[in-house]
C-alpha cells in the first residue's frame, strides 16, 4: 500500500517519514 503511495505521489514518502517514522500503521496514513 505505502509503495503505491510513493509511486502516485512522490512527496508523500517524506510525508510519511514524518508522520510515521517508525514505519508503522497508523490511522493518519489513510487519510493520505
Amino acid at each position: 500500500v505505502k509503495r503505491l503511495l510513493f509511486e502516485r505521489f512522490p512527496g508523500v514518502g517524506d510525508v510519511m517519514i514524518h508522520i510515521n517514522p517508525h514505519d508503522e500503521e497508523h490511522p493518519d496514513l489513510i487519510r493520505l
